[in-house]
């Protein structure tokens, strides 16, 4: 484990049915930040519905995560996710460290004001480029990647309209809102999953190959094209060391 973790303790802020699937995505963190099971108290939020505010403070970073059950573009259908997006806006106002990943970047830019929406004709699984903006290129976060580098996805919506309060930080050639960051706020979101690898990544997709992956011949053809994303994988662990490290 990196020293600047050892006394870390993070946040994470599920949005899972699936008992298997959320402690999957549990160990994907660990694994890929190097923590140990103690150091990660997670809240599924469908399940729990609320989450103390002491537990957040006592948090050194909060990480929102994915969902394959749940849409960010339909956000009402739940009685749970008005009380998310007061949760995440409470986090910003409070500058208190921030990271979400797919539904997670979802989450965030609507509670911001953004618009979110489904478009299957969108949708990007498996490896796929991603390209810095200027901003991006300039970030302490995500500046350290190369212009363009190699990341993770499996996402039916993406960010259509980012919120006021928010800059681009790239992009790629079917979604323009890859990742983002509030102005003045350590807060970030990807669409991509900076939390799996090309293994980690097929076996989530065990469970939701029907939404993401359907057709056979292309599943086999995401296997084959499959390989290791090292820029995407370390953009987690760098905002840990920017931001959450700091204040831990």
């Amino acid at each position: 484990m990196p020293d600047e973790f050892a006394d870390l303790d993070i946040l994470f802020l599920q949005s899972r049915e699936i008992d298997a699937v959320a402690e999957h995505e549990r160990y994907c963190l660990i694994d890929l930040c190097g923590l140990q099971e103690e150091q990660v108290d997670a809240v599924n939020v469908p399940r729990e519905g609320f989450v103390e505010w002491e537990r957040i403070e006592q948090a050194g970073a909060v990480i929102v995560g994915g969902s394959g059950e749940f849409s960010a573009s339909q956000l009402t259908l739940h009685d749970w996710t008005e009380r998310l997006l007061d949760t995440i806006r409470r986090i910003v106002d409070a500058g208190k460290p921030m990271f979400g990943i797919s539904y997670g970047q979802h989450a965030i830019a609507r509670a911001l004001g953004g618009e979110v929406v489904t478009d299957a004709s969108r949708r990007e699984t498996g490896v796929r480029p991603i390209t810095l903006t200027p901003a991006g290129h300039d970030d302490p976060v995500l500046g350290r990647c190369p212009k363009t580098f190699h990341a993770l996805l499996a996402h039916n919506d993406h960010v259509l309209n980012l919120p006021d309060s928010c800059v681009s930080l790239a992009s790629s050639d079917i979604c323009t809102h890859q990742a983002f960051k509030v102005v003045d706020r350590p807060v970030y979101g990807t669409l991509f999953h900076v939390e799996l690898t090309p293994r980690t990544l097929l076996e989530r997709l065990q469970r939701y190959r029907a939404a993401y992956c359907p057709d056979q011949d292309e599943f086999e053809r995401l296997v084959a094209s499959l390989r290791p994303t090292p820029d995407a994988e370390n953009i987690l662990k760098r905002f840990l060391e920017t931001y959450a490290a700091r204040v831990a």
